[in-house]
């Protein structure tokens, strides 16, 4: 269930909980994303060292129980999602449930479904080689009406990042119970194995062996006229 607290009753500005990570060689050289916003903790030691910051605006944690760690993003009003050294994150999908805007500090990151969801309605994404006061200052410029428009559209779309479990899993138990429902009562027709096949649908040709297909001879050489149920020419 999506956190209830209003971005203007939430603790902190944004949060980030996790581990320093540099950005794969093939990214260049610039400091990592992660590694600019553990800065804002401290400047003392080296780079993988332990560092914490609970301050009137920011929370920043590395190693922590993953029960801190949502505390942490269900009390602040924007979650930094950056870049780690894969190529994919599961922070991006837990912070969708937080009730905090992602900002996402990741150039080379395509979130899921843009074909068909309006992402940047609720989603912030800023480069990661510019994280510095410059985002903090935007950041705070927002106004809080501007955020719960965002978060009113995330909880629209958030759902389809759903994966709901195999119906041999023991957990399609729970679902059937309602598990899901109070979070996403569209759960059946709205998660992320139908935004595959939706994708996928997109995709789909009319070949020569399609259900839609039909195949006649043409002409005195004989040649297959492949046509559709209005014999109307479906390939050339």
């Amino acid at each position: 269930q999506m956190s209830v607290t209003p971005p203007d009753q939430r603790r902190f500005l944004a949060e980030f909980v996790g581990w320093w990570r540099p950005v794969h060689v093939s990214q260049g050289t610039a400091d990592s994303p992660r590694k600019a916003i553990l800065r804002w903790a401290g400047d003392a030691g080296g780079e993988k060292d332990r560092r914490e910051l609970e301050s009137d605006e920011l929370l920043i944690k590395q190693d922590v129980p993953y029960s801190e760690a949502y505390q942490g993003s269900v009390s602040s009003r924007f979650c930094l999602v950056p870049r780690g050294k894969s190529a994919w994150s599961s922070r991006f999908f837990r912070v969708l449930f937080a009730g905090c805007v992602p900002v996402l500090l990741n150039d080379y990151y395509e979130p899921p479904f843009e074909a068909f969801l309006n992402v940047p309605e609720w989603l912030i994404k800023w480069p990661m080689r510019r994280v510095d006061d410059g985002l903090l200052n935007f950041l705070r410029s927002l106004f809080v009406r501007t955020l719960q428009s965002m978060l009113e559209r995330l909880k629209r779309d958030r759902c389809w990042y759903v994966w709901p479990p195999s119906a041999l899993d023991y957990e399609q138990i729970d679902l059937q119970k309602g598990k899901l429902d109070a979070a996403c009562p569209e759960w059946r027709t709205q998660n992320a194995f139908f935004g595959v096949m939706r994708l996928l649908n997109r995709k789909r040709r009319r070949s020569k062996t399609s259900f839609g297909t039909f195949y006649v001879p043409a002409g005195s050489s004989g040649r297959a006229h492949y046509v559709d149920e209005n014999f109307e020419p479906v390939l050339k």
